[in-house]
């Protein structure tokens, strides 16, 4: 699959890069008011000769665009924690992976008996994804959006020379399957893998710089 792969990255190179420190902008809240994929990178991270993904989102229902999905990881406002994202949930993991009295903690929902606010965590979560950034293909067919996520994640999780830093934080995520295939989630890790027609498709609808 490293040949695929490969082209997607190439194809990637091109789209606009959205990060954590701006987002509050009216015009990427304009640009972002679409449905379809986002694509997350982290800097130091390297995979064909540039930087390389580290985990591939969807923004699929009715309320739910590209904007809001990532408002949520990057918590652009008070009420938006780790309960709002996987992804912040998934990091703040790897950062308490020596402390599992605190990760007990992280892992229950706010809204549940016993929760105690990690504010520390959730400051050290959102530090660690200003390294980070994304690009999106805007995609308004739902069908399309579930198989292109799917052989996009594949496609990355399974190619041989895209792999993991030695200091990549997630090594340390007690979640078996981060560990494994070096993306920021446990979903859609193995089957078919991206087509020529669905590179095509990508590189059609990405939003370029």
């Amino acid at each position: 699959m490293s040949q695929k792969c490969e082209r997607l990255h190439e194809i990637l190179k091109e789209g606009k890069k959205f990060r954590a420190d701006p987002f509050k902008d009216e015009n990427v809240k304009k640009e972002l008011k679409c449905h379809g994929l986002y694509i997350f990178y982290e800097e130091g991270e390297t995979g064909h000769g540039g930087d390389r993904i580290v985990r591939v989102g969807r923004a699929i229902s009715e309320k739910n665009t590209i904007y809001l999905r990532n408002s949520n990881h990057f918590a652009t406002k008070p009420h938006y924690t780790k309960d709002n994202s996987i992804f912040r949930k998934q990091i703040g993991r790897a950062i308490l992976c020596d402390k599992p009295e605190r990760l007990n903690n992280w892992n229950i929902k706010r809204e549940k008996k016993g929760y105690i606010p990690d504010r520390e965590t959730e400051e050290k979560v959102s530090e660690h994804l200003k390294k980070c950034y994304f690009v999106a293909i805007a995609i308004e067919d739902r069908k399309k959006i579930e198989e292109l996520e799917k052989k996009m994640t594949v496609t990355v999780a399974q190619c041989n020379e895209c792999k993991p830093s030695e200091n990549w934080l997630g090594k340390k995520s007690p979640q078996g399957r981060i560990r494994q295939y070096g993306l920021w989630q446990e979903l859609n890790l193995q089957g078919g893998e991206l087509s020529d027609d669905d590179l095509d498709e990508i590189e059609k609808y990405l939003i370029k710089a």
